[in-house]
């Protein structure tokens, strides 16, 4: 994918009896002033957002603020006794904002 001077490229792994989806990316940013922020929808309404900090973890509303976290945020919501929901764990990103069923690192 192109924007303007820059490329992006988004790979998503899928294995077998395993359940997660790995998705690995490489960036070329060249635009001057300007921020990307990768985000991925969730089908989960009324969710809550549970990020690592130093030493624990936080439960946090779905708000649209832009929070620090440590290498995980992830969004979910209890169903019939069931936990729904998505991880991103990263290796260099310190910030989330998880709003309308979308949660995105900056």
């Amino acid at each position: 994918m192109e924007f303007n001077k820059s490329e992006i490229f988004r790979e998503y792994l899928l294995f077998d009896n395993l359940s997660f989806i790995e998705v690995r990316g490489k960036i070329n940013w060249q635009e001057k002033n300007k921020v990307l922020k990768l985000s991925f929808p969730v089908n989960l309404d009324n969710s809550e957002v549970i990020a690592e900090i130093p030493y624990a973890f936080i439960k946090r509303i779905a708000d649209g603020n832009e929070n620090p976290c440590q290498k995980w945020a992830s969004i979910c919501r209890k169903l019939k006794n069931e936990i729904y929901g998505m991880r991103i764990i990263n290796q260099g990103w310190y910030g989330y904002d998880a709003y309308n069923n979308e949660l995105g690192e900056k």
